[in-house]
């Protein structure tokens, strides 16, 4: 029998094997280890996280021309134009606040100049911001969206309450992360200590169904989902600047001893094991914004979704065989 004398396992990841050091007194080779990249933990907490075609804008929002200049609401002449000639996107005449419409199945949106407090209104030749209409009827009042800017200078996202009712825990993998042999070809017993070394690797992002957050300096304040044998539990807290809708990963290094005695004529086999598991939790929000006015601004959602793949039961396996043939 093979007697593993000391051992130890630490973190809570996705494994990938690295590397093995450390043998004596007995021959020594790996036999399996299972690596995932980067790019496939990336792959794996961003599918499915949303439909962009399905978001609504932000509340407030800015656009910038080709000159480089901001769209600003300005009258000439007794008349609400609207030119690209602010370079400031702190000036109040470059804010417009959004209303989102869903149009025979099209998205649209409604703008209004927070400025003159108009909507826009499509003319022959002109874009104006010179109506009261609050209705989807005039198709001149309605628009499709290629690209904008947030007026907002900087974000908080904080009070994240996870709806773990709702929440998902799919393609749960067992995997054996790496495996060690030591081979004793001679006629006594042998002591010897293998060195197992691997990285554990997590990842997780936040986001949102519905509303759109555009490249605006976010600072978050959440606790962070994992996937447990039977269930999801919210574990350590997270506090950084974030870029919404972005993966995170994180790699830690391990380096395991695993004394054992390997009988004569004989190969131990020690393999570290884990489960894989990803997980999908809803969860609601407060979002602060400071406008480029210097303004604050409170909002709630409840459209976040937490996306996050971590590994968990791990454990370490040893095994005895005889030698045979096909060792030599």
């Amino acid at each position: 029998m093979a007697h593993l004398i000391s051992s130890a396992i630490a973190g809570a990841g996705n494994l990938v094997a690295d590397g093995i050091s450390g043998v004596t007194g007995v021959a020594s080779q790996v036999v399996e280890g299972v690596e995932d990249t980067l790019g496939s933990i990336v792959e794996a907490i961003d599918q499915g996280v949303k439909d962009e075609d399905q978001l609504d804008l932000p509340k407030y929002v800015c656009f910038k021309g080709d000159n480089g200049l901001y769209l600003s609401a300005r009258t000439v002449e007794g008349h609400p134009y609207l030119q690209f000639a602010s370079e400031d996107i702190g000036d109040p005449s470059v804010r417009f606040i959004t209303y989102n419409h869903k149009v025979n199945g099209k998205r649209v949106v409604r703008f209004k100049s927070n400025h003159l407090g108009k909507f826009w209104r499509r003319s022959p030749n002109w874009i104006w911001a010179d109506t009261d209409d609050t209705s989807t009827k005039n198709s001149d009042t309605l628009f499709e969206v290629i690209k904008i800017e947030e007026a907002v200078l900087s974000r908080k996202i904080s009070n994240i309450e996870y709806h773990l009712k709702g929440a998902k825990i799919f393609d749960k993998k067992a995997k054996t992360l790496i495996t060690r042999e030591a081979v004793n070809g001679t006629s006594t017993d042998s002591k010897t200590t293998i060195t197992l070394k691997y990285s554990v690797i997590k990842g997780k992002l936040w986001d949102s169904s519905k509303s759109m957050k555009l490249g605006v300096t976010t600072t978050i304040e959440a606790g962070v989902p994992v996937v447990l044998p039977a269930t999801i539990e919210v574990q350590s807290e997270f506090n950084s600047t974030y870029s919404w809708g972005e993966s995170i990963i994180e790699k830690e290094e391990y380096s395991n001893a695993y004394e054992v005695v390997v009988p004569a004529y004989s190969v131990v086999t020690v393999s570290v094991l884990a489960t894989q598991g990803i997980c999908q939790v809803p969860f609601s929000y407060t979002q602060e914004d400071v406008l480029t006015t210097g303004e604050r601004k409170v909002f709630k959602f409840d459209d976040g979704i937490f996306r996050g793949v971590n590994s968990f039961g791990f454990k370490s396996e040893v095994t005895e065989r005889k030698l045979s043939k096909d060792d030599d």
